[in-house]
């Protein structure tokens, strides 16, 4: 993963691209794939296109941009990535309401009884958008928040089940880690298509 940090500096939408799209050229060369010549484009809805054999993601937030990438795994291994970078702060009034579920808030309200000093709305947004963005370049398809349910933990992993309506509901892994200002989750799907 390569990353950059710019407290307190407010950026424009242009600058963003252009630091996720710098981050993930620094991931692709930690790799070994040199992608210095060649711009990384975005689809139609603005998700990366990765090189040929590379899965990745790039993700921004209030002062920090960072991007993963990987090679795609053929026989086992990774099938695709989501970063996620949210503000280490609770969500808004009425946020957590649209994206979470009943169940979801019960144990985050659980969570936060055993550790108040995480942001746990938040996690599970973040762990949520991690894994739209995981499961998108897989199957073309955008995820709701009701279509993905997410179980987090306290020792900084969570899994989360993705139902698209069309394909089999499948299963996706991750970690989060919550620091001071930013909360950060990688959600990982392997190959079972």
């Amino acid at each position: 993963m390569s990353a950059t940090t710019e407290p307190g500096k407010g950026s424009s939408r242009a600058a963003e691209f252009d630091t996720g799209r710098e981050c993930a050229r620094m991931a692709l060369r930690e790799i070994g794939v040199d992608h210095t010549d060649r711009p990384i484009l975005a689809d139609e809805r603005g998700a990366p296109v990765w090189p040929a054999g590379v899965v990745g993601s790039i993700s921004h937030t209030a002062g920090w941009t960072g991007a993963v990438a990987a090679r795609r795994g053929r026989h086992g291994g990774i099938a695709s990535i989501g970063l996620d970078a949210e503000v280490a702060a609770p969500l808004p009034d009425g946020v957590l309401e649209v994206v979470a579920t009943e169940s979801e808030r019960t144990a985050l309200a659980h969570l936060g009884r055993a550790d108040a000093d995480v942001p746990w709305d938040a996690v599970l947004f973040a762990a949520k958008e991690a894994t739209y963005k995981a499961w998108y370049p897989l199957t073309g398809v955008v995820l709701h928040h009701e279509q993905v349910a997410v179980v987090l933990t306290a020792d900084g992993r969570f899994r989360a089940e993705a139902r698209d309506g069309i394909r089999r509901p499948s299963l996706v892994r991750g970690r989060w880690r919550a620091g001071p200002d930013v909360v950060l989750t990688l959600a990982v799907i392997a190959p079972v298509w």
